[in-house]
């Protein structure tokens, strides 16, 4: 399905009874840009992550020790 053409996906939005849009076009080299800057994108914030405090704690100056609110 990956490789397919404008032309085998609008057959198969077809089958489905679906209609493409009016001016349908499928431009594989912008697709395929797209989705390389979005790999990179990924990959930049995976680098950049941080450990934060645990969600589980995240609230506890919310509390007091009874569990009351402040």
């Amino acid at each position: 399905m990956k490789k397919e053409g404008k032309t085998q996906a609008a057959e198969r939005m077809k089958a489905r009874g679906l209609s493409p849009p009016d001016g349908y076009t499928f431009d594989r080299e912008n697709a395929n840009a797209r989705r390389a800057a979005i790999a990179v994108v990924r990959a930049d914030v995976k680098d950049k992550r941080t450990e934060g405090p645990s969600a589980t704690r995240s609230q506890d100056f919310l509390y007091d020790e009874d569990g009351l609110p402040e």
